[in-house]
């Protein structure tokens, strides 16, 4: 939620256009208007709803973290993790550190004040997991290929062939698209 008001000052967010564009701008802030009325308030309200009965149940059992590395004499609540982790990602974030940077050594910083160096090994370990998944190894192979397709000007001649091919067919671009892309 943090990052939605960005993406949406700058359209940054992935969406499919193809019949948003046809209309005029005064529709489309009719369309924006609704559709954030209808899917995204409710969502950050549902959030946060879910959130505050999460604090209160918390706070009502009197949870804390049982770490014995902590300097001071009383364990971490779920609110203090919460509110710090917070205030934290702020911070680093409006000093112009990247997300996942920040991301990163919130989870360093507060797994280390919360089990101690146990933290580490279980970073380390679902570190190892993540890199043992051959699913994930392909990703970077496939942007590596892409990016080989489009600077040697294959993709541009490739689409423009799959163009020419299926033009006079009605939907042409679109199936010279899902050709291209496969």
């Amino acid at each position: 939620m943090l990052v939605a008001a960005y993406t949406l000052l700058y359209r940054a967010h992935v969406s499919i256009d193809i019949i948003y564009l046809r209309f005029s701008a005064r529709v489309r802030g009719i369309l924006d208007i609704f559709t954030h009325m209808v899917f995204f308030f409710p969502f950050c309200i549902i959030v946060f709803y879910q959130g505050v009965i999460f604090a209160q149940t918390s706070w009502a059992q009197h949870e804390t973290s049982a770490s014995a590395t902590l300097p001071f004499e009383r364990d971490m609540s779920a609110e203090f993790v919460t509110i710090g982790m917070f205030a934290g990602l702020l911070i680093g974030l409006f000093m112009g550190h990247p997300l996942a940077f920040v991301l990163g050594g919130l989870a360093v910083i507060f797994g280390y004040l919360g089990w101690g160096t146990g933290a580490f090994y279980m970073f380390l370990n679902r570190t190892w997991g993540v890199m043992d998944s051959y699913i994930l190894v392909a990703i970077p192979l496939f942007i590596f290929m892409a990016q080989l397709l489009d600077q040697s000007g294959v993709a541009e001649d490739l689409f423009d062939t799959m163009r020419y091919l299926f033009g006079p067919i009605r939907g042409g671009v679109a199936i010279a698209i899902v050709v291209v892309a496969r």
